[in-house]
């Protein structure tokens, strides 16, 4: 009888032992499967996350490449303020380079008064070399109130074979608006168009075209 007992505890050790492999087999295998699942998901994710910046870049580098496309030169720098304000997530912006002949060449998106407003704080920032520059002005109480006038600016160089023509600006109502992923997007820019500033120079001066400001809006149409 003993040895009854003995066979029924083995043969209970043996079908308790079957039972805890197949549910552990089972259990490696939801947790195999679920792996897999997830996997499959952040590879969809990465996808379409990659996709994404991938149209952006491409969306960016057709912008450039048509401002590239442009040879006259006040058109371009009207084209490159609006380009510069989109950026800056802004609603003005100007663009001051050396035009033919050692003539400031000035394009401007918005109101008018932005081009004088680069032109000043270009020459604020002097002689030496810099690569991004914000300025935040504040106002007596009586001006503080007023909805028209520029809080905060940002400026960068536009350099062309390493050598400073002219400057960017952004410019916004509200006070310290622009943050560093803005003085990158403008620096970008000017990086960009660099050549095609140049090719439009040229172009000026053997058109025998003057420079001109040319406001963005007269581009498209609108007022």
């Amino acid at each position: 009888m003993l040895i009854g007992v003995a066979v029924t505890a083995l043969a209970l050790a043996v079908v308790f032992a079957l039972l805890s492999w197949l549910a552990l087999e089972r259990s490696r295998d939801r947790i195999v499967r679920a792996a897999v699942e997830l996997d499959a998901s952040l590879a969809v994710v990465s996808d379409t996350l990659r996709r994404a910046l991938d149209a952006s870049l491409a969306e960016r580098r057709a912008g450039t490449a048509e401002l590239g496309l442009v040879l006259d030169l006040d058109e371009l720098l009207a084209l490159l303020a609006r380009e510069a304000a989109r950026r800056a997530e802004t609603d003005a912006a100007a663009v001051r380079v050396e035009g033919p002949a050692d003539e400031p060449a000035l394009g401007v998106f918005g109101p008018d008064r932005v081009g004088r407003l680069l032109e000043s704080a270009s020459r604020a920032a002097g002689e030496r070399p810099f690569r991004a520059l914000t300025v935040d002005w504040t106002f007596p109480p009586l001006l503080e109130s007023k909805e028209d006038v520029f809080r905060s600016a940002l400026l960068v160089p536009v350099l062309e074979g390493g050598r400073e023509t002219g400057a960017i600006g952004a410019y916004s109502r509200r006070p310290q608006a622009f943050r560093p992923e803005h003085a990158h997007a403008l620096e970008a820019l000017a990086a960009e168009t660099a050549d095609a500033i140049a090719t439009a120079r040229r172009f000026a001066a053997v058109s025998g075209r003057t420079a001109t400001t040319r406001r963005a809006s007269s581009v498209d149409g609108s007022s």
